[in-house]
């Protein structure tokens, strides 16, 4: 467990990188629900040619 005082810079610093990691992260969140909408939509026209 850290000291205190480096408790609190670890999480000021938490806080600080938080809005530059939201902007990484988000695009990815959008790829992958693109990736699973297209999925979904491959299952349904199989299962309609079927």
């Amino acid at each position: 467990m850290p000291k205190p005082d480096n408790q609190e810079q670890l999480e000021s610093l938490g806080l600080e990188l938080e809005p530059s990691w939201d902007r990484v992260v988000a695009p990815e969140a959008a790829i992958w629900e693109l990736l699973q909408t297209e999925v979904n939509i491959l299952r349904h026209l199989k299962t309609i040619i079927e």
